[in-house]
């Protein structure tokens, strides 16, 4: 089998203390600071590139990844060129907050072609509302200059926007924002989360909430009518109707192939997924046949099939394929469960294909 595996060299530790953090929430607010050791490095790399093909994807993630350091990543790309010169072709996404970019790691990206994501949440209303620093300041000012330095340097690959109470009410004014920092490549995230009584976290927001939002920024992608702005989740589903092949992860149907690494090189499930014993796979070390025929990640794959399976006879199934499996959770392995924001999720497709056929493309 093939994985993607997440990375977090850190585990949840950042620099930030955002309103929604899962982590965060999770943690009771501390998360202790551990760094992956250069041997557990050495051996996540070798065990992922000799146990895959050619083509292989490293996502870091956190927290905040850049607070491993520089060196830590200048370590990566010695480890990797091991196995670029066996044949492999590499490549590295990191997915960060953008406070602590600065000209020398601007020069490492560059140079050793790092896609850089950067966390967003739109205008400063909006972004200091929920992006916070650890002292309660708001984190506006830095992400902008560092959006701007990544875009001089040609190595911002996309924003991720967070779409929570806080902002979810004001679609247009947050795409028009975006458009008008010269960001062509978004993405839009729910924020979801209940707890042990069902009720929303703070800065969730419903299925309903979450399609509201999308359907206005497809309205405004619409009227702008330029093929060079990406929304992520936009483009898989148009394309997706029009026969093409581009896919979001969350509508793959394969939450099974995607791990994370934590920085003990303890293995779980998906990242989306809450980090618990039964989502625990082993360890890195112990390599990917081991990893893969563990009782949990066997029975978790069990349970990805079956409830991609119950979703077959929907009309939307060649779409979203069940969608993602957080939002099948708490009860991905109780008989009873559901997709609590497929209602949502079907009203966009109908939108977007309805609007598809409008224009004689479908």
């Amino acid at each position: 089998m093939e994985f993607v595996p997440v990375i977090k060299p850190v585990g949840g530790h950042c620099n930030l203390n955002c309103s929604y953090c899962y982590f965060r929430q999770k943690e009771g607010g501390k998360i202790n600071q551990i760094t992956m050791s250069n041997e557990t490095l050495k051996s996540f790399i070798d065990v992922v590139c000799n146990g895959q093909l050619n083509n292989i994807e490293f996502i870091w993630h956190g927290g905040e990844p850049m607070l491993a350091g520089i060196d830590f990543y200048r370590r990566v790309v010695e480890l990797e060129a091991e196995w670029s010169e066996k044949g492999k072709k590499i490549f590295n996404s990191i997915q960060t907050n953008g406070t602590l970019i600065d000209q020398e790691w601007l020069s490492f990206f560059a140079k050793n072609q790092f896609a850089v994501g950067v966390s967003f949440d739109g205008p400063p209303d909006f972004h200091n509302q929920t992006r916070k620093t650890i002292g309660g300041s708001g984190s506006f000012e830095k992400v902008i200059t560092a959006v701007r330095l990544l875009q001089e340097a040609s190595v911002l690959s996309d924003v991720i926007c967070c779409v929570s109470s806080a902002n979810c009410d004001f679609p247009e004014a947050i795409f028009d924002f975006f458009i008008g920092q010269g960001i062509r490549r978004l993405k839009f995230l729910q924020v979801q989360g209940r707890d042990n009584q069902g009720n929303l976290l703070p800065y969730s927001i419903t299925g309903e909430q979450y399609a509201d939002f999308l359907l206005a920024i497809f309205k405004k992608w619409l009227k702008l009518d330029d093929p060079a702005i990406e929304i992520r989740e936009i483009k898989s589903v148009t394309n997706l109707l029009l026969g093409g092949d581009f896919r979001e992860c969350t509508f793959a149907g394969e939450c099974y192939k995607y791990f994370t690494v934590y920085p003990d090189g303890s293995v779980y499930g998906c990242d989306s997924l809450p980090k618990v014993e039964a989502l625990r796979f082993g360890y890195i070390a112990d390599g990917l046949d081991k990893i893969e025929s563990s009782p949990n990640f066997v029975r978790f794959r069990e349970r990805v099939v079956y409830l991609k399976e119950r979703c077959r006879l929907c009309e939307w199934f060649d779409i979203c394929r069940g969608g993602c499996l957080q939002d099948w959770w708490p009860d991905i392995f109780s008989s009873s469960t559901e997709n609590l924001f497929c209602r949502g999720l079907k009203r966009v497709f109908t939108t977007i294909r309805k609007t598809l056929k409008e224009y004689q493309m479908i």
